[in-house]
């Protein structure tokens, strides 16, 4: 039953604009030391784990006046 199955699902929260800062120095930081990281993401209604290396990072300007990254590639 659909029901039964949706009251697994984790529930997507929306991150506070402090937190995105956080997390954007956080993968900046891994970039320039090459670090390993393991980012928690959302997908498919669950949250799921990635790990592995960020390889590029892109200005997305048009999401904020001050503008964020976005890790490029794991």
């Amino acid at each position: 039953m659909k029901f039964e199955r949706e009251q697994f699902y984790d529930k997507k929260r929306e991150l506070i604009e402090w937190e995105l800062e956080e997390i954007e120095q956080m993968i900046q930081r891994a970039f320039k030391l090459r670090q390993l990281v393991t980012l928690t993401l959302w997908q498919n209604h669950n949250l799921g784990n990635k790990t592995g290396f960020v390889t590029g990072i892109k200005r997305m300007g048009s999401i904020s006046r001050r503008g964020h990254t976005s890790a490029n590639t794991f």
